[in-house]
């Protein structure tokens, strides 16, 4: 009897897996372990060679996994003689070689956390080209002096430069209109900040504990949260006018989180 039900199981996954009912298929391969990302229309295969593991799409290439340990890195612009357009999410996460790294024009997409608690980077160089950045972009890279942000930039990302200490200088596009939820938060090497005549909004604890920060300049008519300057103790704040609200976000600094590459592509 044992036998009979064995093989009418085995039977019936059989038909299953060779359905057309894909979430019956998805469903079963969740149970086996076997459950996989979606890969988007247009993708043909995943690929690796010495420095990168990246997807291969009709048209272009994604990178999903930098491999190398070099300290200066330049982002390939083409692969198997297709154009790199992304970089995905946690491609660079924690990688603690990398010092300086040149993102070239042609890239059009970073993905979440890209460059996450890469801690010894230094200098990052954005491409004009690129038109959509991910939340925590340059999170905990702590040796990170400068950043000029480039003009497709229209939004600061939230927790995109946070807990990078070590930031002195940001270069603002006139391009920005909003600053986002602890952007910049515990950026305590900054002493100054001119925000563009283009900012309209500053969300929560923007600039949380920055505590070297001296003074700020806001455009007349941008609107910031009560927050956003919280624990800046030093600082003078010209222009902008508060906003009423605030909405509910943690204001102390954990530790990074851990981020594997199979989760890499739901990160928040």
């Amino acid at each position: 009897m044992k036998k009979i039900t064995a093989v009418l199981i085995i039977a019936l996954l059989c038909v299953l897996l060779c359905s057309c009912n894909s979430s019956l298929v998805t469903t079963i391969k969740g149970y086996l372990g076997q459950e996989t990302v979606e890969k988007p229309a247009g993708y043909i295969e995943t690929k690796e060679n010495e420095f990168y593991v990246y997807d291969v799409f009709k048209k272009h290439i994604e990178l999903l996994e930098y491999k190398g340990t070099e300290k200066d890195v330049i982002v390939p612009t083409e692969l198997d003689g297709k154009p790199v357009t992304v970089i995905g999410s946690s491609c660079f996460y924690r990688n603690e070689s990398i010092q300086t790294v040149i993102v070239p024009e042609g890239i059009e997409i970073i993905e979440n956390a890209a460059f996450y608690c890469c801690t010894s980077l230094r200098r990052a160089s954005l491409p004009e080209s690129c038109v959509s950045f991910g939340e925590k972009l340059f999170s905990w890279c702590e040796s990170l002096e400068s950043i000029k942000l480039p003009s497709g930039m229209t939004s600061v990302p939230d927790y995109a430069f946070n807990n990078c200490t070590s930031l002195t200088e940001i270069i603002w596009n006139d391009n920005v209109t909003h600053i986002g939820v602890r952007a910049f938060s515990w950026c305590d090497s900054l002493n100054s900040v001119v925000l563009p005549q283009s900012v309209q909004t500053i969300a929560d604890y923007a600039f949380y504990y920055c505590g070297t920060l001296q003074s700020v300049i806001i455009p007349e008519n941008a609107e910031y949260a009560p927050n956003a300057f919280e624990k800046c103790d030093n600082a003078t704040i010209t222009g902008g006018n508060v906003k009423s609200e605030t909405s509910d976000v943690s204001e102390d600094s954990s530790e990074p989180e851990e981020v594997s590459q199979e989760a890499s592509q739901t990160i928040s």
